[in-house]
């Protein structure tokens, strides 16, 4: 680890600087307390009444004249004191100003020691992004929910060995599901309660791998969260078309919003997750990309997710030859899409450090 890295928490230079301005401190307290303790003060006065020892073959003062000496007298010790007074709390000034002054330095000299250790540590550890998602077939049934298999390819673009390195992704409705910022933040933080621990799966820089050998993984919307989509698409609709006062106009779009099949736009957000080769730290990079179809209809490119028709069935027939042996078939998906006719759109990043 570098000198930038081991930057101590408390210099000596600190503590020595506090000391003196202590000290100081202490001695300028210590004065003006001696000059406002009336004990002290008799102390540095030898004579505090004013009398004078009159010599031999001299005439006493008069009482006018003690009064007077008496007076001048205080009146001097009280400069000298609101002096001394004036002297220690400007010493406590100068101190205090000289104490922040060493606080701020500090806070300055720290705040420079962690940017450039954040600078060093960002330099060095490993960056992984997704670098190609090819989908393979979506799906949707009405009672299935939707699916979309994608084979995922990331790479090391940073500067030292990425190793634990797993993704976690979800397939998002984009007008029912949260903005892009808040849903590759949620998906990177449902992802943090798992190990990210995949033997042999290390990324060293500049080296752009598979995920997963290539074997396509499939990702998801349970059928229940695609109806309350369509749903929440024709309230929504409706209640605004209501809230300007036009009825007719609300009642006819909730209708045409109603029929089938339903159409809606799809995110695929992909959360890498990795961590350096000291261990230290979890690392996550999410990218979002909108799921589009080709199609010769520019105002159509949303994958269809709900049909409106009931599933279909395929019910047991004899094998042939064996008349004695049914055959069961699996229910059969609504509508599949070849991945060719699949495209995704440019990523959106974030990152994200725990």
């Amino acid at each position: 680890m570098s000198e930038i890295a081991q930057w101590p928490a408390h210099p000596p230079g600190l503590w020595v600087g506090l000391f003196l301005i202590g000290l100081v401190l202490g001695l300028g307290f210590l004065e003006i307390w001696q000059t406002r303790n009336p004990q002290k003060a008799a102390q540095h006065n030898q004579n505090p009444t004013g009398h004078q020892p009159v010599p031999v073959g001299q005439q006493h003062p008069t009482e006018e004249e003690h009064r007077t000496a008496q007076h001048a007298y205080w009146d001097r010790h009280i400069e000298s004191q609101n002096r001394r007074d004036r002297i220690g709390w400007v010493t406590l000034a100068f101190s205090g100003i000289a104490a922040l002054g060493v606080i701020l330095s500090f806070q300055q000299t720290r705040r420079q020691a962690d940017t450039a250790k954040d600078t060093l540590t960002a330099s060095s550890r490993p960056w992984v992004m997704l670098t190609d998602i090819k989908p393979a077939s979506p799906s949707s049934d009405d009672e299935a929910g939707v699916d979309l298999w994608v084979n995922i390819s990331a790479k090391n673009v940073g500067h030292s060995p990425a190793q634990n390195v797993s993704v976690s992704a979800k397939l998002l409705i984009d007008d029912f599901d949260p903005p892009p910022d808040q849903a590759m933040a949620s998906v990177c933080r449902e992802a943090q309660s798992g190990s990210f621990i995949i033997p042999g799966q290390v990324l060293f820089p500049d080296q752009d791998q598979d995920v997963d050998a290539g074997i396509a993984r499939g990702f998801g919307i349970e059928a229940e969260r695609v109806w309350a989509a369509r749903a929440a698409r024709i309230k929504s609709t409706y209640d605004a078309e209501m809230a300007s006062g036009k009825a007719e106009r609300a009642q006819a779009w909730a209708s045409e919003l109603a029929k089938f099949p339903f159409y809606a736009p799809l995110n695929f957000v992909g959360c890498i997750n990795y961590r350096s080769s000291d261990n230290e730290a979890l690392y996550q990079t999410s990218s979002m990309y909108s799921v589009t179809i080709v199609s010769t209809n520019p105002r159509r490119d949303s994958f269809p997710l709900l049909g409106g028709k009931p599933p279909i069935v395929r019910y047991p027939e004899p094998e042939p030859g064996n008349p004695d042996i049914l055959m069961v078939f699996p229910r059969e998906l609504q509508r599949i899409l070849p991945g060719n006719q699949v495209k995704l759109g440019k990523p959106l990043y974030s990152t994200f450090a725990n």
